[in-house]
């Protein structure tokens, strides 16, 4: 792992890299920018990629424990079938985002744009989406549990089985 913590923390632009299935558990990758990068099947444990910009990378089949993504831009990205948990995308631009049949855990989304992205067949269990724009974001067949959806605009998004959850 070492040769691609020392590779990532000497560049801040990465283009079209091939990134699976690697560990970048405690590695800063904040203030980055990756565009076409595959990051599928990779372990981000304790991760930084706070203030970050994301586009069209796939991190599918991916594990994200306790890791930020804080002030962040994601665009066009995949992060379908994976393990979400104790991750923080606050206050940042994720639009139009794939995150179907993800297992969403104690993660946060506050102050967040997700416009278009999507959700369908995801478990998203006591997690925030407050005061986030959720127009045109797609929850179909969802599961939830303890999901708090408040001040958002939900009456934009679309809902099929999964009921919203408000907590106060």
């Amino acid at each position: 792992m070492g040769k691609w913590k020392d590779y990532i923390c000497s560049k801040s632009t990465f283009f079209n890299e091939n990134f699976s299935n690697i560990d970048f558990s405690n590695i800063d990758m904040s203030n980055k920018t990756f565009s076409f990068c595959f990051f599928s099947n990779g372990i981000f444990n304790n991760t930084k990629l706070i203030n970050s910009k994301i586009s069209l990378c796939f991190f599918n089949n991916s594990t994200f424990t306790n890791t930020s993504f804080k002030n962040s831009i994601i665009v066009d990205s995949v992060f379908s079938e994976s393990e979400i948990i104790n991750v923080n995308f606050s206050n940042s631009d994720i639009l139009n985002n794939n995150f179907n049949i993800s297992s969403i855990k104690n993660s946060t989304f506050n102050n967040s744009d997700l416009y278009l992205s999507r959700f369908i067949g995801s478990f998203i269990d006591n997690s925030m989406f407050t005061d986030c724009n959720l127009k045109r974001v797609d929850f179909s067949d969802y599961i939830n549990n303890k999901t708090s959806f408040k001040l958002s605009n939900i009456e934009e998004a679309f809902f099929d089985r999964g009921n919203y959850y408000e907590t106060t």
